[in-house]
C-alpha cells in the first residue's frame, strides 16, 4: 500500500485521497454473464435464474466488475464488502461460491477467499484462537500481506467456543480483526448470513453490528428455500 505524504497533505497541495478497492474492469457484459450461469450450473444442475435471484445476480456482477455508474445508481459502494442475506436454502453459498471462482479465475483482480463459519468455529475450537492469525497480518516474514475473504453463513448460535476456560464468541472475534485490517490495509470481507443486520444484535455487541455495517453493503436474497 502507498504511502500518503502527509506533509503535502496538510498543506492542502494533495488530496488524502483512497484509490477504489473493488477495481473496475472493462468486460463483454452478455459473455461474461453468461460464463457465470454456467459456473452456476456447474454447481447446481439446471440452476434456475428467477425474479428472486435475478436482480441479485445482476448487482453481485456489476459490483465484482467494479461498475461506477450501476454501483452508484444503486448504492453500492465499491470500497465496501458484501453481506448477502436471506433465508435458508435460497441460494446465498452457491452464489458466492460461483463469484469466488469467477473473481479468482475470470475477473482476478477482485478474488477472494472462501471459508464458511462452522469451519473457522471447528478449526478454533481444536487448535486456539491462534488460528485466527490467518485472517490477521499475515506476515510473510515482515511484510503484512492480509487476505479478502468471504466469510459464510455468520450469526448462529453455536459460535462460542472455549479457550483455556474461557468462552469466546469466534466470529465476534474474527469480524475485530477484520475491520482493523479493513480500515487499516483496506482489504475487505464478505459474508452471508440467514439473519438481517436489524436481528444481529441478538448475536453481536453492538460496537460489533456496528463495524459490519460499517464494512459491508447490505444486499437481500428474496425467496423460498431451493433445497429439495
Amino acid at each position: 500500500m502507498k504511502k500518503p505524504d502527509i506533509k503535502k497533505i496538510f498543506k492542502g497541495e494533495i488530496a488524502g485521497s483512497h484509490d477504489q478497492i473493488i477495481k473496475t474492469i472493462d468486460v463483454n457484459q452478455n459473455r461474461h454473464k453468461i460464463g457465470l450461469i454456467n459456473i452456476l450450473r456447474s454447481k447446481v444442475e439446471n440452476y434456475t435464474i428467477d425474479a428472486a435471484n435475478k436482480d441479485v445476480l445482476n448487482t453481485l456482477f456489476n459490483y465484482f466488475i467494479g461498475d461506477k455508474l450501476f454501483c452508484t445508481e444503486n448504492n453500492i459502494d465499491l470500497n465496501k464488502g458484501i453481506l448477502l442475506c436471506g433465508g435458508v436454502g435460497t441460494g446465498k453459498s452457491i452464489i458466492m461460491h460461483a463469484f469466488k471462482d469467477y473473481a479468482c479465475e475470470i475477473n482476478r483482480m477482485n478474488g477472494f477467499q472462501y471459508y464458511t463459519a462452522i469451519d473457522i468455529i471447528d478449526s478454533v475450537n481444536v487448535s486456539g484462537v491462534d488460528y485466527l492469525e490467518k485472517f490477521s497480518y499475515n506476515f510473510t516474514g515482515n511484510i503484512a500481506n492480509p487476505i479478502t475473504c468471504y466469510i459464510d453463513d455468520i450469526a448462529s448460535k453455536n459460535e462460542i467456543v472455549k479457550n483455556y476456560g474461557t468462552e469466546i464468541s469466534v466470529i465476534e472475534q474474527l469480524i475485530s480483526i477484520r475491520y482493523n485490517i479493513y480500515s487499516r490495509y483496506r482489504k475487505l470481507t464478505h459474508f452471508s448470513s440467514n439473519i438481517y443486520p436489524a436481528n444481529f444484535k441478538d448475536y453481536y455487541d453492538l460496537r460489533i453490528v456496528d463495524r459490519i455495517k460499517e464494512m459491508c453493503n447490505v444486499i437481500s436474497l428474496p425467496g423460498e428455500s431451493r433445497r429439495t
